[in-house]
């Protein structure tokens, strides 16, 4: 008996510390076979933008966001040269707006990049341990 308890502490203490380690959380385009497009959301209010396609191109933003009822806005800042490829020419996204709408838990956007042939995609988030 104190061997299950002592079990049961255990992944007790384990689970409470996945959740209060995650600080941030990502969300990848769903069906999306030739395209990388994914967010990463931290708690701070900032976020990561990184979208790749199946010929080499990339494009990276970073900037703050707000969520406001059912939306989560995107200001991307200014650009952050100091983020580098190994190879292929990266495009930076600076000084514009985005808007996100939430769809139960996931994210819908309109498709700026056309990798559908829908006017929006959706964003679904990615779970990943941090054992």
């Amino acid at each position: 008996m104190q061997k299950l308890n002592i079990v049961y502490s255990t992944i007790l203490l384990l689970i409470i510390q996945n959740t209060y380690s995650q600080d941030s959380i990502t969300y990848t385009q769903s069906n999306s076979i030739m395209f990388s497009n994914k967010y990463v959301f931290f708690k701070n209010g900032t976020f990561k933008h990184y979208y790749q396609t199946d010929d080499g191109q990339y494009w990276y933003g970073i900037g703050t966001f707000i969520d406001k009822g059912c939306k989560r806005i995107l200001k991307f800042g200014d650009a952050d040269l100091t983020y580098k490829k190994d190879f292929g020419l990266i495009h930076y996204e600076a000084n514009f707006q985005r808007i996100l709408r939430k769809r139960g838990k996931k994210y819908k956007s309109i498709d700026y990049y056309y990798t559908s042939r829908k006017k929006y995609v959706r964003f679904k988030q990615i779970i990943t341990n941090k054992l």
